[in-house]
């Protein structure tokens, strides 16, 4: 499968990646931030979240959100 490279800032559009097969793809829509994420230990750091779903799954909707890691231990709890 091929590789999916988000930038910094970027807004992903609707974006379709074709899997080992044909019929297997995955459509990602999402957004990355920078510093646009308060932490825990209240460091500003870059966020990303983005909603996929896959065409062998229909119906189901994956939300997946992150931080860039700081290295501060409050932030690892």
């Amino acid at each position: 499968m091929g590789g999916l490279v988000l930038s910094t800032g970027m807004a992903l559009a609707q974006t379709t990646v074709t899997g080992n097969t044909a019929t297997d793809k995955v459509t990602v829509s999402g957004k990355c931030g920078h510093n646009t994420y308060t932490t825990v230990s209240g460091t500003v750091t870059d966020a990303i979240s983005f909603t996929y779903s896959r065409s062998d799954q229909p119906g189901y909707h994956y939300r997946v959100t992150g931080f860039k890691s700081t290295g501060w231990a409050e932030d690892k709890k």
